[in-house]
């Protein structure tokens, strides 16, 4: 089971609409909003802790005590901007929060050392690169319509006497054990590539 995602900043913001879905991708009659909904938030769950990216704006809030050096690393990457901050329980005024981020490099200045913070901001892309909402749609396809192969399957049996491997969640490196979606979060696992 994954951790739940950050909210998004704007309620109900995600990669791509049902509609959307619908339109590119072949989704069952049968299948209900709610159920797809569900397999469109695992989706960007699997998605998101696969890669460590946000891949629209969301809402974080860390408790973490400062640095020696007075700094304070964010825990997500691409932070965008500081909601409020608490030092000690005291809440910083906005000029001062407006002054603090420092977005290059996840960190945020101007704390004592070994100081008590509690820091709400907004981090991670505006919209989702179309590789990882391609790979998004894909996985939420593929998880509402039930295919013939058993979900505890590693191999199919060929006509010919041998067997094809499949691709299985948690073995080699595969998340979701469908190789598109897996190329994806693998390429922006690593150094993120904004192109």
């Amino acid at each position: 089971m994954y951790e739940p995602l950050d909210p998004p900043v704007t309620p109900g913001h995600h990669y791509f609409t049902l509609d959307e879905l619908r339109e590119e991708r072949e989704v069952s009659d049968t299948a209900s909003d709610a159920v797809i909904e569900r397999q469109r938030d695992l989706a960007e769950q699997v998605i998101e802790h696969g890669t460590g990216i946000a891949f629209i704006p969301r809402v974080r809030t860390d408790r973490v005590m400062s640095e020696t050096t007075g700094l304070l690393r964010l825990s997500a990457r691409f932070p965008r901007q500081i909601l409020s901050v608490t030092d000690e329980g005291v809440a910083w005024a906005n000029e001062r929060i407006a002054d603090a981020l420092s977005i290059e490099n996840r960190y945020v200045l101007g704390f004592g050392w070994g100081r008590r913070i509690v820091i709400t901001y907004e981090h991670g892309m505006e919209e989702p690169p179309e590789r990882i909402r391609r790979a998004a749609m894909i996985a939420t396809s593929t998880w509402v319509n039930t295919g013939p192969i058993d979900t505890r399957a590693t191999q199919v049996p060929t006509e010919a006497g041998g067997a094809i491997n499949l691709a299985t969640p948690g073995l080699l490196g595969f998340n979701t054990g469908i190789p598109e979606v897996d190329t994806a979060i693998k390429y922006y696992r690593g150094p993120v590539r904004l192109a």
